[in-house]
This record gives structure tokens, sequence and C-alpha cells, in this order.
């Protein structure tokens, strides 16, 4: 999906949920399809990767060579991304106390010649999303990303089919 932020500014959005039962958590097809349908623009991926960094045949990283996008959890906290066939950062029952420990949803990201696109903050909203007697709704804890952007002065693209000014 093509989302329009500002006139001739533009980030492609992606919701995904891979396959567990694939012999890659994440689909080289969806790297691909970035490729061919993303080049230039900024992209936001969200979804369930069914991938760890440090899953030994995971190829989480495939987002970060291939397309440039950057991870939000591995910007948060630090840069660095675990390595692959570490332990697992499992995180705990319940609410996280912090960001450190690692799940499978993921939120990359990547701005354009139009925009700079960065995370302002990573967070577990774990505590937001519980029942009355205080357990998380969800088997996974949900995350939410912050973003902060700026426009580059002077390049917009077009609108996407006609547009407001004919």
């Amino acid at each position: 999906m093509r989302v329009r932020i500002y006139e001739g500014v533009y980030i492609d959005m992606i919701n995904l949920d891979t396959e567990v039962a694939g012999t890659l958590p994440v689909d080289p097809n969806v790297a691909d399809f970035i490729d061919a349908n993303s080049a230039g623009n900024a992209v936001i991926v969200v979804g369930n990767t069914h991938s760890l960094y440090t899953g030994f045949m995971d190829n989480i990283r495939l987002f970060t060579i291939n397309n440039g996008l950057t991870d939000a959890w591995v910007q948060a906290i630090g840069g660095n991304a675990p390595a692959s066939g570490a332990d697992v950062i499992v995180c705990p029952p319940g609410v996280p106390s912090n960001i450190g420990c690692e799940g499978i949803d993921k939120v990359f990201y990547r701005g354009s010649p139009i925009i700079d696109l960065s995370s302002s903050g990573f967070f577990y909203d774990t505590s937001r999303f519980l029942t009355p007697k205080g357990v998380p709704l969800f088997k996974r804890n949900p995350i939410r990303v912050e973003f902060v952007y700026t426009l580059k002065s002077g390049l917009r693209q077009s609108d996407l089919c006609g547009g407001p000014h004919g």
C-alpha cells in the first residue's frame, strides 16, 4: 500500500505475516518485491517475520542487506543485531521490563531521496493490552514504533493517478 503523507510524498507500507512452515522464515520474494516495486521509495515493513537474529537458519538480515532497511528494534538497542547462533534473548512472560528481549514481530524502514525517515522510539506496548485482571491479551508483545520525518527540499513525486490539480 502506498500512503500519501504529504503532497508528493509517499511511503510504501508492507504488512507481512510469513509462513512458519516455509524453509526460510523471511521469504526472499518479499525482498524481491520491495526491490521491484519500491525502488527509490521510502518503505515501512511491519509484521510477524517468524525470525530471530539469533536463529541459525533465520534470514532476517535479508531486509537490511538486500533492501537497505533499518530494524527499529536493532536501532533502539544500540544498532548492533545479536549474532546468528547466539543465545536467544527471550522476552519474559507478562509485560517486559525493557526492550532488550527480541520478538518475531518486527518493524523495518528506510527513507528516500524525498523524505528522511527515522525511528524515534521502539516500545513493547504489552501493558496497554491487558485484561481487567492484568493478563496480556496476546501471546506475543504488541510493538509500537514512533517515527519522525523531514521532507527534503525540491524533490517530490507526482500523484499516482491524476490528482487534485488536473
